[in-house]
């Protein structure tokens, strides 16, 4: 297990400093509507850690598979990592000359690396890397908690940049580390559970200085969560209860924030305010599929295949994950993903999930909705946050093979017809 562990945590940390590295190094520029952008300078370091976590991500999970991980996979999900696998090498073959299969392109994100790095599913799989896991993730929560606040203060710009924005890419980390941390903060009491209640708070008001809309909204299902749904098992207490803690609790702890807010940083919570009621997406749609035939999404149009975007041209992407991938690769890709990587966490809660299980099924489900629209960077890539969802992906397989569904079925029986109404069940049956 010792090779699983350091080979994620390796991906992890790589991963996370690549973006780091990123963003405190990019440039002011404008775009073609005369609005501030910022220019990505990506140095050799960059590449060095980018490729670094992909071939750690891989590897992760090769071990993995060697140890008898892969077996563990149900029915579909086993072969929708087949089918997935195997869609990504016809469309690499299909679509790379020599000249670009041997070059840097291949590595890009749209390229074949993004689907053959879910490999490290698997190494979410084993149980004794999660002990290197977890205080990773804790680290880069608490470190980008640090990273935000300081380019909050020392920065003091208001200024939306258009796409790639240093606060959003630190708010889209936040939220998924930061939220990891925030659901297991349930098995602390005192100084414990509020030190990592901290990235949490960093991430709304970070969100907000972003002026990202879906962040926020994001944040506020995490809260939810928090109060309504993984810290109650275990805890005795009922339903009533929490609703009503929520009740109290939720809207209290919002005024608060934004209260706080507002003295902080008064000039982006009015830029905030006044965005609220923008659309950024219908126009995008539109000439999404005025260019693109919904035919077109059955097989994909490839790794290579480019839309056109009035005022960007040629543009591969779109904010709408599932429709990316049926962008890309066809409904193949789009539904071997889902099956492999969203589907375990609806089942792992479905089938009641302890404490540790819930909360990576409940951070699933949020990406899944991310997936959607809901959230800026969301989606299968190279980066931090893929890898992450990948190894969450791989703790509810691992759940869910270890008999977790036929636990939970025994105890709602044992509940139902009791002892030896259960014995009489299977004589019966």
């Amino acid at each position: 297990a010792s090779a699983v562990a350091v080979l994620a945590v390796v991906c992890l940390t790589s991963a996370w400093l690549a973006a780091v590295i990123l963003v405190e190094t990019a440039t002011t520029g404008w775009n073609w509507e005369n609005h501030p952008i910022l220019l990505e300078q990506k140095s050799t370091f960059y590449y060095a850690l980018h490729a670094t976590a992909i071939f750690a991500a891989i590897g992760a999970g090769i071990i993995a598979v060697a140890r008898g991980k892969f077996s563990r996979l149900r029915g579909p999900a086993a072969m929708a990592a087949i089918i997935l696998c195997g869609t990504t090498i016809v469309w690499t073959v299909i679509t790379y000359s020599q000249e670009e299969f041997l070059s840097m392109k291949i590595f890009g994100a749209t390229g074949p690396f993004v689907w053959l790095a879910l490999i490290i599913v698997f190494a979410g799989m084993d149980a004794a890397a999660w002990s290197f896991i977890h205080p990773t993730i804790e680290f880069i929560a608490y470190a980008t908690a640090i990273l935000a606040v300081r380019a909050i203060v020392t920065e003091q710009s208001d200024v939306r940049y258009a796409g790639f924005s240093k606060y959003l890419q630190y708010a889209s980390i936040l939220a998924w580390c930061g939220g990891w941390t925030l659901l297991n903060a349930t098995r602390k009491r005192g100084l414990g559970r509020w030190t990592r209640i901290t990235p949490f708070v960093v991430l709304i008001l970070t969100a907000i200085y972003a002026q990202g809309r879906s962040w926020v909204v994001l944040s506020g299902l995490l809260a939810t969560i928090f109060v309504l749904g993984v810290p109650a098992r275990g805890r005795g207490r009922g339903v009533g209860k929490r609703i009503l803690v929520a009740i109290i609790f939720l809207p209290a702890a919002c005024a608060i924030l934004f209260v706080a807010a507002r003295s902080l940083m008064p000039t982006a919570v009015n830029q905030f305010e006044t965005r609220l009621y923008e659309d950024s997406r219908t126009q995008q749609y539109v000439a999404f599929f005025s260019d693109v035939q919904w035919q077109e999404l059955t097989l994909g149009r490839g790794p290579a295949g480019t839309w056109y975007w009035p005022g960007t041209g040629d543009y591969q992407f779109i904010d709408n994950g599932y429709l990316w991938m049926a962008f890309i690769g066809g409904l193949p890709v789009l539904i071997t993903y889902c099956v492999l990587i969203l589907l375990p966490a609806v089942r792992a809660l479905w089938y009641g999930a302890p404490l540790n299980i819930a909360a990576a099924a409940w951070i699933l489900v949020l990406w899944a909705l991310a997936l959607g629209g809901l959230g800026t960077y969301a989606g299968p890539s190279l980066s931090l946050q893929a890898y992450f969802m990948s190894l969450l992906a791989g703790r509810c397989h691992a759940w869910l093979g270890e008999g977790g569904r036929m636990r939970k079925l025994s105890q709602l029986n044992a509940r139902r017809y009791g002892i030896t109404g259960i014995r009489q069940h299977c004589q019966n049956n």
